[in-house]
């Protein structure tokens, strides 16, 4: 029983090294475990990689680290929501917990879908009509702050 215990938490330990360092080589997975008082092989690593599902992924400088699967998957469409709020996205205004947001002419639907996705803290959800969106900023957070976290992320800081 000892031993499923020892791989339940090495592989814990591997999820929670490769959110936290870009981690590119079985090499560097078990050098991290070893920090964490982990001894094993490659073979070792090896097996927990694919039970895990981790895949290697290049981040936006071509460097290469490990990643679960799901990750891999989100980012070219994390890209691809960005380069639309990048592309149609023309300001953002706020007033109490509202935003209204202004798009290129028909592109209102395609923006409103990217900032529902991105994760922006403090964004409860959006409504769109054909240029314009009207966001919802969670209680506690303040819009003027969701507001300027959108425009950075778009490049259009102010």
């Amino acid at each position: 029983m000892k031993k499923l215990q020892d791989k339940a938490e090495r592989q814990k330990t591997i999820l929670k090294l490769i959110k936290e360092a870009a981690l590119a080589t079985q090499g560097d997975l078990r050098d991290a475990l070893k920090t964490y008082g982990i001894e094993c092989d490659q073979a070792t690593i090896s097996r927990d990689i694919k039970e895990l599902s981790l895949v290697r992924v290049t981040d936006g400088d071509g460097h290469y680290r490990y990643a679960m699967l799901e990750e891999a998957h989100a980012s070219p469409l994390r890209a691809k929501r960005l380069d639309v709020l990048r592309r149609f996205l023309q300001g953002v205004e706020w007033s109490g917990n509202m935003l209204v947001v202004r798009t290129d002419t028909a592109n209102a639907h395609p923006v409103a879908e990217a900032l529902d996705h991105l994760g922006f803290e403090g964004l409860l959800g959006t409504v769109a009509g054909d240029n314009t969106i009207i966001a919802v900023v969670k209680e506690n957070f303040s819009a003027k702050d969701v507001a300027l976290a959108i425009l950075k992320e778009a490049g259009k800081e102010q």
